[in-house]
């Protein structure tokens, strides 16, 4: 329920949800949303939490709610030491970005 709390207070579209709960411990679960997905995975016994926040900028820039979701699940997970690995996603030209190819002889995107 906090991680679709958190998601509604940033401004994101929740279309809808589907958690499961691990015995003893642990969840695993997909938030579904207008502008794409938040994917969880936990694992208490490790102190461990696996995000995906995925948003697609395909009508808006929604890179801020993006990175302020972030930065709600870190508060909310209690990280001590999050390991962040951004991927550049959706229309780059929407969000000031550009990819680069695999390829270096092809031009970037």
């Amino acid at each position: 329920l906090a991680c679709i709390e958190a998601v509604q207070a940033v401004g994101l579209s929740m279309v809808g949800d589907r958690f499961h709960q691990f015995e003893p411990v642990g969840v695993t679960g997909v938030i579904l949303l207008a502008e794409s997905h938040v994917a969880i995975h936990t694992w208490p016994e490790h102190r461990f939490v696996s995000l995906d926040i995925y948003v697609c900028h395909f009508s808006a820039d929604n890179s801020a709610k993006a990175e302020q979701l972030l930065q709600d699940l870190i508060q909310l997970f209690d990280s001590k030491q999050p390991n962040i690995y951004r991927q550049v996603r959706g229309r780059p030209a929407a969000v000031g970005a550009q990819i680069q190819s695999a390829d270096p002889k092809l031009p970037p995107q």
